[in-house]
Formats: C-alpha cells, structure tokens, sequence
C-alpha cells in the first residue's frame, strides 16, 4: 500500500528564491509556495513576517526589490495560466501595482535586478532574446544575440554585467558589459562569467582547462583569485563595503560557500550544512553573513543564513520538521566512451531487487542534488528504489562533461540512462522487469526517447511536459528556450534538420511497446503541447498504449494541488501496470 507521506512532502510549503534591499536590510523579497503557487512575498526580515504580493495562475519566476526596500518588481502574467505578462511594481507595504510596461506586446521574464531608478530583467521579445531596461525614463529593450544566462549590475546602477553564450560552442560563457541607458557595449569577454561588481571592478569567473575559476577584472586586466579546492569556483556577490567577494564552489552535485576578503586576499570557508545549497545564487546580506536557499532529503527548501562560524534558519514557511525516509546514497557507474556517471539513490532496507524508478532532471544543463525532492520520494514511499543521475550535460561534472551533449542530443545522454538501468540490474538493486523510466520536462524528454530507442529495457514510461518533437516544438516555444535549443544544439536548428528528427521521440514512434502515461501543461511555452498531442495520436494510429493528462497552466505548474494531482496519476499508473497492490 502506498504510503501517504508523499502528498504532505508536497503540500510542504517551501521557499525556491529570498534576497534582500541594498540600502535597507530589514526588508526583502521571496518566491515561495506558501498559499499553494510560487508567488512573490514581501519579507519583513526583522520581524520574520511574509505578506503575498502576486496572485498569478502560474508560478512567479523572477522578482526583485528596489534599493530603498520600498517596491517589489515581478512579472504579471497578461492572462490567466500563462507564462508571459509585463513586469509590475508593487509597494511594499501594499497596495495597487503598476504595469512599467503598457505598450509592450506580453513577454517572458526570468531575472530581474533593481537598479537606482528602477529595474532591468532578463527576457524576450519576438525578436529573440532581451534585455528590459525600466528606468525613469521610457522602459526602452535592449536586443540580445545569443542566450543570457546571468545578470548583474554596478553599484550606481549605469552598467549591466551578462553572461552569455557563446555561438557555436554551446554553454561556453562571455561576459557582456552594457551601457543600460544606450545598450551599448563596453566590453566583452570570451570564456568568462560575470559575478559581481564594485565601482571599476568586476568579479569574475573564467574558464581554465576544464572548470571555472574565480578573479578580479579591473579596466581589461585579469587578476585570479587563488583558491585550492575542486571543481568550479565562481563569485555571485560583493559586500556593500567592497570588502568581501562570496564565492560558491559547485563540484560533482555538491556546493561550499567561501568569503574572499579583498584586501588581504584570506579565504575562509563558511559553515554550509549538509545537503544541498540551490539556485538562484546566495547573496551577501553584510560583509560576514550570506543568505542561501538550502535543503537536504528530509527538510524542504528554506532561507539559511552562513557565516565562518554558525549556521542558522533565517526563514522558513514549512513547520520544521524533518520528514521520515532515506537520505540520499551516492552512486557512480561507467557510460559509453568510458564516462564516469554519478547518480543517488532512495531504497529502502534490506536485500533487493526492489521494482524501480530511473529519474532525470530537466534542464539538460541543471543538476540532480541531494536535496528535498518530493517526486523522487513519491516514488520510494510507493515502494520503488529511485535512481536519480547526472547524465552527459548536467552542470557541476566540467565543461567537458556539460559540452559533450551539445549537438548530440538524444545520443550520450540516453547512453547514461540506458547503462544506469543496466547498473542498478545487475547490481541486484532493480528487478529487471519492473523498471519505469521518468522524468519533467527534459527529463520527460530522456524518458521518451530511452523508451522508443530502447524499447525492450522499460516496463511503463511515465513522463511529464517532455519534448516529444524537436523540429516542432521549436516553432511553438517562446524565444528564451529557442535561444537555448540553439545552444544545446550547436547551432540554428534549421541547420542541424536530421539530428533534431533523430533526436526526435516522434520518430521512433512505431518502436515503443510499454505502456507510458504523458502529462502535459496546455499553455507550455518551454515544451509545448502541439507536438505532444501529435506525438500521442502518432502512437495511438499505431495501437501502442498511451494515455495523455492535459493540465492547466504553464511549464512550471499551477500549483501544489495540481501537482499532486499528477502525481497521483503517475503512481496509479505505474502501479497498475506493474501489478503492485
């Protein structure tokens, strides 16, 4: 019988973003699900208390506070369930908003950062994607070439840091230093990341060999920041004083913060508990104390507060209290080409093999922790051992690790789960044929193609908001994620026509031949649902067994209880089909 602990993982509350004003450190802002979607939170950190700010129909991905703590900035969708709006301030204390941009078309937003005057953010346009300059002048878009990843800004405001990709290679970093009144560029660096920045200076993070290294750049001249630990190193603030550089070292699925003081140049590491330290990026609330989202298997994402010395809980929306299971075990296998693939595992005591969930992340270029994971324990509690991996792609394995899928895809990646399968068998843990093989998003995308390229080694596919069509889905998705197929692909897809149809699960849609359940949000502007409803009634033409869940809303869901919904569907399903009671 399935355990019901799953569903109260879930109706956990849990907070996914916290920063707070630079000139006023008793207020902030949150993203946190507390009233069931991600929304915008006004945080009164002296006194601990949150007041909502947003009430979209789908979940809130970016929002930031002025300076002064008085405004909260965050996009408001134009229509009920979709992933596109315009950017809204809203007073602190509360009150009406404002639209900032009322003669813009709708568009995505996925980072903003205050300025003195007003707000700059992340996003696109019909022309690709941009950068939105909201001032106190007429907002005015700057036109981006490629995909910006990361955003920063100087201390008064005049010049924006970007981290973009690099055409034709990939993921590979390059800082951009724009005018924000003009747009225009005042320097740009080849394999570099922007940090932070501090009057003439910029802390960066540069490409060396394999990794990302951490260093000062001032008027053009490079100077490295030596630190000896592995892995990546990168800042991601800078103390108001100037004092203090927080670097975050991120290595294999796992993450430490460091204090870099400026002047001596000492290092010291800081207390990070055990687990996992998410993104969005920790910030410096003062020169000593940094502000990160953490969690391990058993407590949800909360704001912790770091110092050399202590750790301590600055904000939590759950109650507390650890939830029974498993911590995560780590694992590793060999690929094809001899590659080293980590993963973790969930099961339970005693001897296998135990029926069996493969899991993969989205992204590609995300990472599976050791950190809270509802779904993943849905799957334990209902009596699966859950496999969760690092495939060809994932951040935090190098550069060489993260560009081995570019232009490859559906090819290593599904290499990685297919030998995961093979290890977890022959390593007595899965029953080899009780395997389900599931995923969200890209990772939904994994599932499909590992079961129509690999028909014989699943048991039931169970996959949500996947990439069914490459070619496809490319002309429904918004101009972000194209921004981002370009660069996990090389290159344009035009150019790349056979790979993508390859690399299509609709094209090997004859070969399936286990029953897989699809859930797919109607108004995704990531992975749209066109070419899922085409993929589906491809299978149904051909007698496969395959049921389609329509949901309300956008990629990054409507809430807890339709999440929970979805799940439920995916364990009766699963269940059903592998006859366990």
């Amino acid at each position: 019988m399935t355990s019901q602990n799953w569903r109260a993982r879930f109706e956990a509350p849990v907070i996914s973003a916290a920063t707070v004003a630079r000139s006023r450190r008793d207020r902030g802002v949150v993203l946190s699900d507390l009233h069931g979607r991600f929304q915008a939170y006004a945080w009164d950190r002296a006194g601990g208390s949150l007041r909502q700010i947003t009430d979209s129909e789908t979940a809130v991905l970016a929002a930031s506070i002025s300076h002064d703590g008085d405004w909260i900035f965050t996009s408001v969708e134009s229509e009920p369930g979709t992933e596109v709006g315009h950017i809204h301030r809203f007073p602190f204390g509360g009150g009406p908003s404002q639209d900032l941009t009322p003669g813009f078309d709708p568009y995505p937003i996925f980072d903003l950062r205050s300025t003195e005057q007003g707000v700059i953010g992340l996003g696109a346009t019909g022309e690709g994607p941009a950068l939105f300059v909201i001032g106190r002048d007429h907002p005015h878009i700057h036109q981006l070439d490629s995909l910006a990843i990361s955003l920063t800004l100087s201390d008064d405001s005049r010049i924006a840091g970007l981290t973009l990709t690099t055409p034709g290679k990939g993921f590979t970093p390059r800082a951009r230093f724009i005018d924000v009144s003009t747009g225009e560029i005042s320097g740009e660096h080849d394999g570099m990341m922007v940090g932070a920045m501090h009057e003439t200076l910029a802390a960066v993070a540069v490409v060396e060999g394999d990794w990302l290294r951490p260093a000062v750049l001032e008027r053009g001249e490079i100077r490295p920041i030596e630190i000896d630990v592995a892995g990546d190193v990168r800042p991601v603030d800078w103390s108001e004083d100037g004092s203090h550089i927080l670097l975050l070292q991120s290595h294999r699925a796992r993450s430490w913060l460091y204090l870099y003081n400026v002047g001596s140049g000492e290092i010291s590491e800081m207390l990070v508990p055990s687990g996992a330290i998410h993104q969005p990026d920790p910030v410096l609330v003062d020169s000593t104390t940094a502000l990160a989202i953490w969690s391990d298997a058993r407590h949800p994402r909360r704001a912790i507060e770091v110092t050399r010395d202590s750790w301590h809980v600055a904000l939590e929306v759950d109650d507390g209290e650890a939830f029974p299971g498993p911590d995560w075990e780590e694992f590793t296998y060999e690929s094809s080409e001899g590659t080293l693939i980590q993963g973790w595992l969930l099961q339970p005591d005693g001897d296998g093999p135990w029926p069996a969930v493969l899991y993969t992340h989205g992204g590609p270029t995300s990472v599976a922790l050791p950190s809270f994971n509802p779904i993943c324990s849905a799957w334990f509690d209902a009596g699966f051992v859950v496999a969760s991996i690092n495939y060809r792609g994932s951040t935090t394995f190098g550069e060489t690790f993260r560009e081995s899928l570019t232009g490859r895809i559906g090819g290593p990646d599904v290499d990685d789960v297919v030998a995961a399968r093979h290890w977890l068998v022959e390593q007595g843990i899965a029953d080899p044929d009780q395997i389900v093989k599931n995923g969200y998003s890209y990772g939904g995308y994994l599932t499909l193609q590992a079961l129509g390229t690999h028909p014989h080694l699943w048991t039931a596919g169970v996959a949500g908001a996947p990439i069914a069509d490459w070619v496809e889905g490319y002309e429904d998705m918004n101009d972000v994620l194209k921004a981002y197929d370009m660069s996990i692909w090389g290159s344009n897809l035009d150019e790349r026509l056979d790979a993508a149809v390859k690399a299509s699960p609709r094209t090997y849609a004859a070969k399936f031949q286990v029953p897989i359940l699809i859930t797919q949000p109607e108004a995704d502007s990531r992975t749209p649902s066109a070419p899922v409803r085409l993929f589906v009634e491809d299978l149904k033409t051909r007698g496969k067994e395959v049921e389609l869940i329509l949901l309300y809303g956008g990629h990054a869901g409507a809430g807890k209880e339709q999440t929970i919904t979805m799940v439920e569907a995916w364990l009766e399903f699963a269940r059903s089909t592998l006859g366990i009671d």
